[in-house]
């Protein structure tokens, strides 16, 4: 399904912006010993806020009702990386565990 098609039928079109922050360097720490400095420094400056890397990118159909989310790992269903299970939550979208994000992300679930 296209991003057209979603929002034609009412889904839900989430963005998702891998952001680097100084606060990532402690709470995900294990990451960054493991990796090398150099490439520490080209991460943290291509996924600052304010960066060319941190940009969505320009062709995409972003409208205002779209949601942006930013993450500081590599997914964003990790505890601690981003909101985007409480910003799904709070809209009745559900985000249990086995499900796919993307058919979670697409079909409202009335909550109990």
């Amino acid at each position: 399904m296209s991003i057209v098609s979603r929002r034609e039928t009412g889904g839900t079109v989430v963005f998702i912006k891998t952001t680097f922050t100084q606060e990532t360097l402690a709470s995900w720490s294990v990451y960054y010993q493991i990796s090398r400095p150099e490439q520490n420094r080209k991460r943290a400056e291509a996924l600052a806020a304010g960066s060319k890397g941190h940009e969505l990118w320009a062709a995409l159909d972003v409208q205002p009702d779209d949601l942006i989310i930013e993450k500081k790992r590599f997914s964003a269903f990790i505890q601690g990386s981003s909101n985007l299970a409480e910003v799904l939550r709070s809209r009745g979208i559900d985000t249990s565990p086995g499900r796919s994000p993307a058919c979670a992300a697409n079909r409202p679930r009335a909550t109990p």
